[in-house]
Formats: C-alpha cells, structure tokens, sequence
C-alpha cells in the first residue's frame, strides 16, 4: 500500500493522537466518555480515527487539565460556557507533517450479508442425517397355542339294560289287565265272572313269564 506524507488535515489513529499529546490511549477514551464534544470518526471494530479539530479539542483539554489545573467539570463547564472551538484554541500541541498516514480514513470493511440458515442446515437436521436410516421392523405373528398337557378324558359309557320287546298283541293284554283290574273292584260276586277273572289271571301270567324268557333271550343275545 503506498503512503503519502501526513498533513495537518490527515486523520490519525488513537495510537497517534497518544503519541502526539503524549498521553496513554486509554486516557483519550475516558476524556471521550467525560466531554461529548469529542466525537472521533468510528469505523468496523470500534477502530477510531481523530480530525485535526479533534486533535485541538484534545490538546486545550488537557491544556487545562494538566496546565490549569481544572477539574473534570470544571473543563465541561467551560466547554458548556465557551464552546469547543474557544477550548480547543488552548491548546498547545501542532500538528508535525513529517509523520507518514493515509490521507483519508480507510473505508469501511465490508460485512458479509449473513447466511440464511434453513432448517435443512440446522445441527439436529445434520445429526438426523449422519445416523443411518432405521429398519422397519416387521410385524410378528403372535405365537402359537401351546397343546394342553392333560389327557382327553374317555367318554363314559353308561350301560342302559335293553328293554322288553312289546308282543305284537299288547293292546289284547292291556285289555285283560283293564278286565282284572274290574274283577278286583268290591262288587257282589258273580260265579261267571270270578271264573272269567280266574282264566284271565292265568292267561296273564302266561305272558308274563312268556315275556320274560324272551327278555332274557334278548340280552344273551
């Protein structure tokens, strides 16, 4: 970068201004916070750069800080009083031409337009992308019924004794039944029907044992 010679209308950094009143840097920023009429141009990074007025504005504050033995207020009050050109006549520092410095403030450094984050660029998003991509489980069937340890239980067979066969002519022994029930009834005798009642009981048992030979022929079969 070429230099040109400094002038007295050049701008010159806070690590200048210091060297020139010799004074610390940090005792320009304090005179800055205590009187407002000193407004040095800032550029990016809080960097300051002094004018010539503001040079003189420096130099006949410390005039009367240092030389005059003012306090803080009492130098406000004489720039609230006076204004700042009648203070900045005070002062006894001129500026050297022999120093080598841009002969204008550097521009200002470009910021870069911030970066558009979209949800796609977010850390979660990049983790979710960095872990690999989850196997669909599938589905299980649910596990087969277990067979009953116990044993079936066997049928029970109940054994029913058969049943007499009916002769073909039960209606006829029905009747002589119904004819001895009559015969059994306290009405006066008669011989014809007590001897009726007396072939009919035969004939009854008859058939019963007729009916029980063939019960029992029925069940060894």
């Amino acid at each position: 970068m070429a230099t040109v010679r400094k002038s007295s209308e050049a701008f010159r950094t806070i690590s200048e201004v210091a060297e020139i009143l010799d004074v610390p840097a940090h005792v320009l920023r304090f005179w800055e916070s205590r009187f407002t009429q000193i407004k040095p141009i800032k550029r990016g990074g809080g960097r300051r750069y002094y004018r010539p007025q503001d040079i003189d504005l420096l130099s006949g504050i410390q005039n009367l800080l240092y030389n005059e033995g003012m306090t803080i207020k009492g130098v406000q009050k004489q720039l609230k009083e006076n204004g700042a050109k009648q203070v900045a006549a005070l002062g006894t520092v001129s500026l050297n031409e022999d120093s080598t410095a841009p002969a204008s403030p550097p521009p200002a450094p470009v910021t870069p337009a911030p970066t558009k984050v979209t949800a796609a660029d977010t850390p979660a998003n990049e983790v979710a992308k960095a872990m690999p991509a989850k196997t669909p489980v599938a589905a299980t069937e649910p596990p087969a019924a277990l067979p009953d340890p116990r044993p079936t239980p066997r049928p029970i067979r109940i054994r029913r004794e058969p049943e007499a066969p009916r002769l073909e002519d039960d209606r006829q022994f029905d009747l002589f039944a119904r004819e001895e029930e009559k015969s059994r009834r306290p009405f006066p005798p008669d011989p014809r029907q007590q001897a009726r009642a007396e072939e009919i009981r035969k004939i009854l048992a008859r058939l019963s044992r007729l009916r029980a030979r063939m019960a029992q022929h029925v069940e060894g079969a």
